[in-house]
């Protein structure tokens, strides 16, 4: 039908507009109706549309709110200077001889550092997550929003995703908290530090207007996931999402949004993730 003939004129329409403004157009004629309500079928089969390497489902209900789908970080990549791939042979495992792995210098107090789609090795996961596991997108209720949900089981130890946006400074953070840009409804900034000795290392991620499926995730006081950074072929990390036990089919996935040893805040929301070590409210940094 409409749908398939016009498939890839009509997505490039429809993404550009909000729920409320498709709905309006599905009510201009028979022939837009069906090409819409074929577009919102083919977005609840994967919310990436075609971006990743599996589908990510949205369950019947609401629809998530519109942002633009990307699958790496916008920034500069060659921010801090691009390395050069490795020409290793085989699989490098970590070998000192190999390059990017020896970045790190040996030292645990340093950062992460792993092979890139430019080397020439053969190790599998130089080029992120593969194969992601089987997710799906659910809404969870008024309160609390969308979810992050297992569809099948994951093993411990296995990258969900990388979380993906705008790589921000502190100040431009500052500068869109003070603008009300993020945190109106929801926050997707995502705050990593790394300290390594007496050096602290800050990645401010904004998923607010550009990201992808793991910006979904919510916050629990006892997380299945953990925050991986790791640096391939630039000091621009990526941020790793791993899952820090086995978690069940159907089970949501959830990360820390923080420490939880600090003072009460105004600031503060109330935490609803339902779990016995809960402590009543999510985690707040005011410094990003």
């Amino acid at each position: 039908g409409g749908w398939e003939t016009y498939q890839g004129v009509w997505v490039r329409v429809l993404e550009e507009l909000d729920w409320g403004s498709v709905g309006q157009l599905a009510g201009t004629c028979r022939a837009v109706r069906e090409i819409v309500v074929g577009y919102e079928a083919h977005f609840r089969r994967d919310l990436s549309l075609g971006k990743e390497v599996r589908p990510v489902p949205v369950e019947e209900g609401p629809l998530p709110g519109r942002f633009e789908y990307v699958t790496t970080m916008l920034c500069d990549r060659e921010l801090g200077g691009v390395f050069p791939g490795c020409d290793c042979s085989g699989r490098c495992e970590g070998a000192p001889p190999c390059p990017c792995w020896g970045r790190g210098g040996g030292c645990v107090e340093a950062p992460t550092y792993r092979c890139s789609p430019d080397c020439s090795c053969l190790c599998p996961d130089k080029c992120g997550v593969t194969p992601p596991p089987a997710v799906i997108l659910r809404h969870c209720g008024t309160s609390k929003g969308f979810g992050l949900f297992a569809a099948e089981p994951i093993p411990r130890g296995t990258t969900v995703g990388n979380y993906v946006g705008e790589l921000l400074s502190g100040t431009e953070l500052q500068a869109r908290r003070a603008s009300g840009r993020v945190w109106c409804t929801a926050n997707y900034v995502l705050v990593v530090r790394e300290t390594f000795g007496a050096r602290t290392y800050r990645t401010v991620v904004d998923a607010t207007r550009a990201g992808n499926f793991t910006r979904f995730i919510n916050h629990s006081c006892d997380p299945s996931l953990n925050l991986v950074p790791v640096r391939r072929d630039s000091l621009v990390p990526e941020v790793a999402i791993v899952t820090r036990r086995s978690v069940r089919y159907g089970e949501e996935l959830t990360i820390s949004y923080g420490s939880r040893k600090r003072k009460r805040s105004r600031l503060d929301r109330p935490c609803l993730c339902g779990t016995p070590q809960c402590t009543g409210y999510l985690p707040y940094d005011s410094e990003g």
